[in-house]
């Protein structure tokens, strides 16, 4: 089962999973904070890529915990604000020039505590980090798009707040990327 907010996206989604032979995947459009499914009707939920376009994520997480079966498992793979806030003010506000429906990465730490607080219970937690050319982390937008030139504006005025997200090197700039992959379980 799929759920994105955007038909478009679900199209894709049963493009893939019918190429892929999937026959039994269905796809529905909603929103995270309001799933259109019964309480715990499943036992794996897993969102990848999304959550920092989620405007409430206490509601999502709560929402995700609400469909999940007793012991059932969440699985969280988004990028990662660095621990320290000017950081990750820099990072919010660079990702929400090149995509304005990009709302807050969260930290780690904010992770498991909005975890925790909707009743979650964290049992993994990796980190992966990757260093991206500006011009490989800018796509798709294309590099002529009015943004861009925002967000190069916007880049050559950070100070030492970007240091743990944006990396200036002879070859042009780069953009650390951090991944986090959490597993909490719904505990009984």
């Amino acid at each position: 089962m799929g759920l994105d907010l955007t038909p478009a996206m679900g199209a894709e989604f049963m493009r893939q999973a019918r190429a892929q032979g999937f026959p039994r995947i269905q796809f529905v459009v909603g929103m995270v904070e309001t799933l259109p499914f019964p309480d715990g009707a499943f036992h794996w939920v897993t969102c990848r890529r999304a959550a920092h376009h989620f405007p409430h994520p206490p509601r999502a997480l709560a929402e995700m915990r609400r469909v999940l079966a007793p012991g059932g498992r969440l699985g969280i793979a988004d990028m990662i604000a660095p621990a320290d806030p000017e950081a990750a003010r820099f990072l919010n506000e660079l990702e929400r020039i090149r995509d304005p429906s990009h709302q807050r990465a969260l930290g780690l730490e904010e992770w498991r505590e909005q975890m925790y607080g909707a009743g979650l219970s964290v049992i993994s937690v990796e980190v992966v980090e990757e260093i991206q050319p500006w011009e490989q982390w800018w796509f798709p937008v294309p590099l002529d798009a009015p943004a861009a030139a925002r967000a190069l504006a916007y880049a050559a005025r950070a100070g030492p707040e970007a240091g743990e997200v944006l990396l200036r090197r002879p070859e042009g700039l780069a953009i650390r990327k951090r991944r986090g992959i959490l597993v909490a379980v719904r505990e009984p």
